[in-house]
């Protein structure tokens, strides 16, 4: 009796069996009441996809995942999930997708595409990207880190932005020479507006990308990004002076690498500073040479003051205000462009507190330093900018 229970136990197990487990003869397995021919194991019975593997679930749970990976105790490359969407040679048609992650219309802000946590107390990332074959170890903890350049079309946001500078990892040290000075007055800051990233997209799709033809919308964000105003250099114009600092990729799109501009700066303003120095120095010397000799009781410090003219920057005119001791003998303001060299020089008549009237059309657009000369002697020097 035992035996005969044991065995009608056995067929109606496999009965059931049959009932959810289908076999097609092409191998393909179907896990429910739905056998298709495109997927080699479907689980559930909703869908229609062309998959190796098609899983739909249903729960309540608070974690429900369709495909669940453990990997425990592998020798060496402990993989749960792996994505590989690789073809033996080079083909220039359709796109390939390591790992494809789609989320959303859950809680706003809590929806992931790709979710990558770094757990436990080794050091690594949560989401790793590479382009090179032997990625490098990882040393601390980082939400993302990227080996290899990396792009970005939109906006990029950091609470703090560093570049590595270590004097530990750098050799042919050199000052900058001096011609930091020359180059930097010869660039050409411009302001502009950016094509929008569908723009973009498509200006670098190749003709032989079958899934180009997909539609693209251009969101509200990209409607903004593309009518809002940038200042910048052109890169085209940048590498003339500085090739060192523009990059071209692959597809001859080039970049400017504003950061190592900042040294270059640097130097320019310190070689401006020495100039302007020296020319003090000059103007100086010349007064003393040319200043009658006076009582010693008339040898106090000189009152005079430089102000900062209004408006500054401006397009049309600005006002430089001054005050000259009524008991100076002569006094000049000068304005120079930012290689030292000078524009112009306006004699002051009637001293006291006055001001004169600089137009902008007399100069261009740019920056320039005005100063003001007491008895040849440099009072200040102030900087003033003409904007088009």
């Amino acid at each position: 009796m035992k035996k005969s229970f044991s065995l009608f136990f056995v067929w109606l197990l496999a009965m059931m069996c049959s009932a959810q487990i289908q076999v097609a003869s092409t191998g393909n397995v179907g896990i429910g009441d739905t056998l298709t021919t495109d997927v080699k194991l479907f689980v559930n019975t909703e869908g229609d996809y062309t998959a190796g593997i098609y899983s739909v679930i249903e729960s309540t749970e608070t974690w429900a995942p369709a495909v669940h990976g453990i990997a425990k105790y592998t020798l060496d490359r402990q993989i749960a999930i792996r994505g590989y969407a690789l073809e033996s040679t080079t083909r220039n048609d359709g796109r390939s997708y390591g790992v494809f992650g789609v989320a959303g219309n859950r809680s706003s802000g809590y929806n992931y595409g790709i979710y990558g946590e770094l757990a436990g107390t080794a050091d690594g990332a949560g989401v790793f990207g590479t382009a090179a074959l032997h990625p490098p170890k990882i040393n601390g903890k980082y939400a993302g880190y990227f080996y290899g350049d990396t792009y970005v079309t939109g906006v990029l946001t950091a609470g703090e932005l560093t570049t590595l500078s270590d004097a530990r990892y750098k050799s042919n040290i050199q000052q900058i020479n001096s011609t930091a000075l020359t180059k930097i007055a010869a660039l050409n800051p411009v302001q502009y507006t950016m094509l929008s990233g569908n723009a973009i997209a498509l200006a670098n799709t190749e003709q032989s990308d079958t899934a180009s033809t997909m539609t693209m919308t251009t969101s509200n964000e990209d409607l903004a990004r593309a009518n809002k105003i940038h200042y910048g250099l052109l890169a085209q114009e940048v590498k003339e002076l500085y090739p060192e600092l523009v990059h071209e990729d692959a597809a001859g799109v080039m970049s400017i690498n504003y950061t190592e501009l900042i040294p270059l700066l640097i130097q320019a303003v310190q070689d401006l500073s020495e100039q302007v120095s020296a020319l003090s120095n000059s103007s100086n010397a010349s007064a003393r040479k040319q200043a009658p000799k006076q009582q010693a009781s008339n040898a106090e410090t000189i009152a005079a003051t430089l102000h900062q003219n209004t408006p500054n920057p401006f397009t049309e005119e600005t006002v430089i205000s001054y005050i000259v001791p009524t008991e100076a003998q002569q006094a000049s303001v000068y304005i120079y462009n930012m290689l030292g060299e000078q524009l112009s020089k306006y004699d002051i008549s009637a001293f006291g507190e006055g001001s004169i009237t600089i137009s902008a059309n007399d100069l261009y657009a740019g920056t320039f330093l005005y100063s003001l000369v007491v008895d040849g002697k440099l009072i200040d020097t102030k900087q003033m900018i003409i904007t088009q």
